[in-house]
């Protein structure tokens, strides 16, 4: 028996600018963000994707905003027309994403994460968080960009 492999990652930050919604031409909603965490003081970006009902819900934040976020890797390809070569950008699809409260917010700091990590993983009933699964799957046609 094989090993299972999982794709998924848990990040917790504020958004660096307001997020980007847009609408596919099939009519699906999805709403692009910058997500900023630290390390060592050190400030790392990450780019993420929202679809339908998370996307509405991420739309109502604004820069500076907290965020827990749970989704996967994912990396894609395109031709750079001017320079004449194959790029690559790598962007976080979520899956959750949880607003928490100011408290929330002082104890991920007091906590260097590990007890925000412990609530993403196991959110309780008092956290808000929706996991999305999309009644119909969202396919590389529905990207609008």
């Amino acid at each position: 028996m094989s090993p299972q492999h999982k794709n998924e990652c848990h990040l917790a930050g504020c958004l660096s600018r307001d997020p980007i919604t847009r609408f596919t031409p099939t009519g699906k909603q999805v709403c692009n963000f910058l997500l900023s965490t630290r390390v060592s003081g050190k400030a790392e970006y990450h780019r993420i994707t929202a679809w339908e009902e998370l996307a509405q819900k991420v739309a109502l934040q604004r820069k500076g905003d907290f965020l827990q976020i749970v989704g996967r890797l994912q990396t894609r390809s395109y031709d750079d027309r001017a320079l004449g070569i194959k790029k690559y950008s790598t962007e976080v699809v979520a899956f959750q994403v949880v607003i928490p409260d100011k408290a929330s917010e002082e104890e991920f700091t007091k906590t260097g994460g590990t007890a925000v990590a412990r609530a993403i993983l196991n959110p309780g009933p008092d956290r808000e968080g929706t996991a999305i699964t999309p009644e119909h799957p969202i396919t590389d046609d529905d990207i609008p960009f």
